[in-house]
C-alpha cells in the first residue's frame, strides 16, 4: 500500500507472495476509500513480459516495493525484470510510474524499460521453444540418454515422471525426483544438495513416488544407501521407486530399498523403450498455453 502526500490517492497492490493474479492486482482508491479503478497484471505489463516472470504455485513474482514519489507526483512500482531469477538471487527491478490523475503507467527510464522488455521477450521465446520440444518429445517413445549430459538427463527425468506411474494406492502421494548428475558435471554439487533434500522426504508419513534417475547410478546408490543407514526412520514401506539403470546395479538398488522396508519398485532399463504419455497437456499451471505471450498458441 502507498498513499500520495496530499492523501487524495491510495494504491493497493497484492502482496501475497507477489501473486499477480486476478482482475484487481492493483487498485486505486480515493481519499475516503472508494475504489476508483482496478487493473489486472495483463493490463499493466505486456504479455511477453509477464509470461517470462517467475511463476510458482499460484504466484507470479512480478514486483518489489511500491512508494509515492512526491517530486514526480506519481506512484513508483518496482517491476521485476524477467531474467529467470528469484528474489535474493540476482533479481533486478525496473521502475514504472503510475499517474493517479491520468490513471496511466509509464516507465521512469525508457532505456531500462526497453532492456527489460527485451529480456522478457528472449526468455518467453525460450520457454515457448522448450514447450514445443517437450510436446514433441512426449508424443514419441522414450529411452534413457546414451551420453551423460546433464540437461539431456534432466529432461529425460522430467518426462519419465509423466509416463511411469504406479497404480493408485490408498492415501495421498506425491512425486519426488531423485536426480543426480555425473560427478564431473559443473552442477554436481547443487544436484547433490537437492538429491539429499529429496531423500529426506522418505521420512514422511505420506507415501511418495521417487524417480531415481542418474547417469551415475552407482554413485547415486552409494549416497542413498549411506543416507538410509543413518536414518532413525528407515521404513520405506509406503513409498514407490522407479529405478533407471541396468542390472546388476539396478537390482542392488532394489535390494537396498527392500532392506529398508520398501516393497514397491520398478526397474527401467537404460535401453527400455517407454511408450508416449497417455495424456498430453499443452498448457501451463494457469491453464494458459506457454506460447500465447508471443502470439503462437497453436498446438504443435
Amino acid at each position: 500500500m502507498a498513499v500520495s502526500n496530499d492523501g487524495r490517492h491510495i494504491i493497493l497492490a497484492d502482496d501475497w507472495c507477489g501473486s499477480g493474479l486476478g482482475d484487481d492486482v492493483v487498485e486505486l482508491l480515493g481519499p475516503d476509500g472508494t475504489k476508483l479503478q482496478a487493473w489486472s497484471l495483463a493490463q499493466i505489463l505486456p504479455a511477453d513480459f509477464a509470461g517470462a516472470l517467475i511463476q510458482t504455485s499460484d504466484n507470479i513474482h512480478w514486483r518489489g516495493a511500491i512508494s509515492y514519489d512526491p517530486s514526480a507526483h506519481r506512484f513508483n512500482f518496482q517491476i521485476a525484470v524477467p531474467n529467470g531469477k528469484y528474489y535474493g538471487d540476482q533479481m533486478r527491478f525496473v521502475d514504472l510510474l503510475f499517474d493517479p490523475a491520468a490513471q496511466t503507467f509509464a516507465p521512469r527510464d525508457q532505456a531500462a524499460w526497453t532492456e527489460a522488455r527485451n529480456i522478457g521477450k528472449a526468455r518467453v521465446e525460450a520457454i515457448c521453444s522448450e514447450r514445443k520440444w517437450r510436446m514433441a518429445r512426449a508424443a514419441v517413445p522414450l529411452s534413457a540418454p546414451i551420453e551423460s549430459n546433464r540437461k539431456t538427463w534432466m529432461n529425460f527425468a522430467m518426462e519419465l515422471e509423466k509416463r511411469v506411474v504406479f497404480p493408485k494406492v490408498e492415501g495421498s502421494g506425491w512425486t519426488q525426483r531423485l536426480f543426480l548428475s555425473a560427478k564431473n558435471d559443473p552442477d554436481y554439487e547443487d544436484d547433490l544438495k537437492e538429491f539429499r533434500r529429496v531423500l529426506t522426504m522418505t521420512r514422511a508419513v505420506i507415501p511418495g513416488e521417487f524417480n531415481l534417475v542418474s547417469p551415475d547410478l552407482n554413485n547415486a546408490h552409494a549416497i542413498m544407501k549411506a543416507f538410509l543407514f543413518g536414518e532413525k526412520n528407515r521404513n520405506l514401506g509406503n513409498d514407490r521407486f522407479v529405478i533407471v539403470g541396468d542390472n546388476p546395479t539396478a537390482s542392488n538398488v532394489a535390494k537396498t530399498i527392500a532392506d529398508f522396508g520398501g516393497s514397491q519398485w520398478r526397474i527401467v532399463g537404460l535401453r527400455e523403450v517407454i511408450p508416449p504419455a497417455a495424456k498430453q497437456k499443452d498448457y501451463d499451471w494457469q491453464g494458459q498455453r506457454a506460447c500465447d505471450a508471443i502470439g503462437d498458441g497453436k498446438q504443435q
